[in-house]
Formats: structure tokens, sequence, C-alpha cells
């Protein structure tokens, strides 16, 4: 049987009126809360029964924790806790038993974040969700700190008691920052260079293709026209007019019209596919669905180049004759999907059984937002998809 603390409330001047003894509402207020409280902690302690003191659990914990009653109430806290208190600058409310979490968090994370925060918590309180987890960032000094806030709802306690941790991971989102920043730089190197080969193409072997087929027409003039000299002749102007036509095709394919140059994602993609079409001799088509896209300059840009790696793999390897190409921009993601008909490849999990480093690149930048990437092929074709969140990353 547990034995309940019995609270005596001694009198006291404070807020007595002069000369009665008596104390005012506000006074009595905050005793008849502090009793209530007082009494929960006991109720806590009869429902844990023979468990080890949670207080002990939550002081071992390197990671700061708070213990949440189904109000918000904080109710427990372990000693990692004080440095998020000293980081908030609200020491005296967000260290104190019984303060009210949903208020605190609000104002700790800023209005947008805090917003998000506060009704998730909220909706994990009200059992709606059994968990919940969501990244904010406070600054120390000037400097930004990030935490990820995670709370879940402790089974076998009853009355419900909720556990909120704050794990930072400032180290992990500075990392990810910088490998962000490292990729976009690699992205556009291999612009860069990519450029300078379309330059070379056109101004060098292009020209070279040129003289090449003037040198075949004088050659016609000059050269008795024999049943097999004509045939070595015609042979090697169609093949020099092939050559041509694939110089002119990698060139555009290398130096692609991008979205800041013609006015965004969307007119990238039709004048890249339309023009490609030209080019290879092949029939294209291009939908898109819902309104234009508001992405930020890196991921247009990373949608982008996954399109370009997409259209010269089906180029060099499919052999197809129709390609379609899908962007479909919904309220919170935006999906590219690139289709074709020529011959397919085996593929596991989604990749190719053998992934080249185009399909691996196109892979990795999407993976650096977080998004989503799948290949499906089978002999009547691939489909290619691509997946975006539309939110910046956190």
């Amino acid at each position: 049987m547990v034995n309940h603390n019995v609270i005596t409330i001694e009198a006291s001047a404070v807020g007595a009126s002069p000369g009665t003894g008596t104390r005012s509402p506000a006074v009595i207020n905050r005793l008849h809360k502090r009793a209530a409280f007082e009494a929960e902690k006991a109720t806590v302690a009869e429902h844990r029964g023979t468990e080890p003191p949670l207080q002990s659990t939550l002081d071992a914990l390197s990671t700061p924790v708070v213990l949440l009653d189904q109000a918000g109430h904080i109710i427990g806290m372990n000693t990692a806790w004080h440095e998020i208190a000293r980081l908030a600058g609200r020491k005296n409310a967000i260290s104190d038993l019984g303060a009210n979490y949903l208020q605190i968090c609000g104002a700790a994370a800023g209005d947008l974040a805090g917003a998000a925060l506060r009704n998730g918590v909220s909706a994990v309180l009200a059992g709606k969700h059994r968990s919940f987890e969501r990244t904010f960032r406070l600054l120390q000094d000037g400097t930004p700190r990030d935490f990820r806030v995670r709370i879940k709802r402790l089974e076998h306690y009853r009355p419900a008691r909720f556990l909120v941790s704050h794990e930072e991971i400032t180290e992990l989102t500075r990392a990810r920052e910088s490998a962000r920043e490292i990729g976009e730089r690699v992205f556009e190197v291999q612009a860069e260079e990519r450029q300078r080969l379309a330059t070379e193409l056109h101004d060098s072997i292009g020209q070279n293709l040129v003289s090449l087929g003037l040198w075949l027409s004088r050659l016609k003039m000059v050269t008795p026209q024999t049943d097999g000299v004509s045939t070595i002749i015609t042979d090697m102007s169609a093949a020099l007019q092939e050559a041509h036509a694939q110089i002119r095709t990698l060139s555009f394919l290398l130096r692609p019209p991008w979205p800041e140059q013609v006015g965004g994602l969307e007119k990238a993609i039709q004048q890249f596919v339309h023009g490609f079409g030209q080019r290879a001799g092949l029939a294209v088509e291009v939908r898109i669905d819902g309104p234009p896209c508001k992405l930020d300059r890196s991921r247009e840009l990373t949608f982008f180049r996954i399109l370009q790696e997409a259209i010269v793999n089906v180029h060099r390897h499919a052999h197809a004759g129709f390609v379609t190409v899908t962007l479909t921009n919904l309220d919170n993601e935006v999906a590219l999907e690139v289709t074709d008909d020529g011959r397919g490849f085996p593929v596991c999990d989604g990749l190719p059984a053998t992934p080249g480093v185009g399909i691996l690149g196109m892979r990795a930048r999407i993976m650096q937002f977080g998004g989503e990437f799948r290949i499906d092929t089978g002999p009547n074709g691939t489909a290619l998809t691509a997946r975006l969140s539309t939110a910046k990353p956190s």
C-alpha cells in the first residue's frame, strides 16, 4: 500500500492583507495548484508500483528529456534538460516543474516552426498519434544549433505520460549542408565541362566533318563513275551525314537550355525534349500537370540534370522510337517521369542490376534532398521516376 504524501500549507504573510492574516485569491490559487501537483506526483508513484524510480532513468540519459502529463505540463526532467533551458534563454519557465511545454515550444522555436511543433505535440497528447518528430533551430550568440524533437507516449502508465527528447543534430546538419554544397559544385563543374565538350564537338569535329563532306563531293566529280566507285562514295556520304547528325545531337544534349536561361523548369523541359526529338529523329511528348513549379534553384537544376542524364541514356542505349516526359506538380511534391518504348535491362530494387555512373549520379542527386528515385523496366520499355518534396530542407 502506497503512503500518499500529506501536504500541509503553513500560514504566510506573503500576499496577506495587512493585519488580517488572510491570503489574497491569487496566492490561494497558487497554493491549490501546488497541492494538486504534489498529489499527482504521489499518484504517479502509486501507478509505477515496484518499477525503478523514473527520475533515475531520466538522469541516466545524455539527451535532454522532459516528462509531460496529458495536459502538456512538465512533471519531470533530467539534468541535461537545463542546457536546453539555458539556450532558449527562458530558464525560469522551461526548467520549472508544472510549466506548460506547449506554450514554451512555440516561443522557443519561432512562429512557423513553433506552430508546427506545438500542433504535432498536441496531436500526440490528444491520442491522435503515438509519436511525433520535427527539427528546429535555436541561436546561441548568433550561431545556429539544430535539434530533433521527438515525443512519444509511454506505455503502461496511467494516467498517460509522454516523453519529449531534444537531440542536438547540429553536426549532422552541417555535414549535410557541406555535402549538398560540394554536390552542387560538382554539378557545376560537370556542366562547365559538358559545355566545353559541346563547343569542341561543334567547332572542331563538326567543322572537320563538313570539310570531309566537301572533299567527298569533289572526289565524286573527278572520279570515273563506275558502279563500284559510286556505291562506295554514296555509302561514305551517308555515314558522314549520320556522324554529323550524331555530333549535333550530342552537342545539344551536353549543352541544353537551362531553366534560369529560358524562364523556368517547365519551359526548359519542353525546349530540351522537343529539341532532342528533332535532332535524334525521335517522337517525343511532354506533359505538364499542375500549376507552375516553385522549387528553389538547387532542386530545379537537380530535376533538369536527371532529365538530361535520362535522355542521354535513351539516346545511347534504349534504341527507342518514342519518349514521354511528364512533370507533375502536386501540393507537397514534384514528380518527373521519363518513359520510352525501347529495350529494357535487368533491375534489382528499383535500380539496374549493374548501374552505371549516370544512374548512380541521378540517384545521389535525389537522395541529397530526401527524394525518391526508381526505375521500372521490361521488354516493352523503361520508366524512370524521380520525386522531390516542395519543402526546403530542415
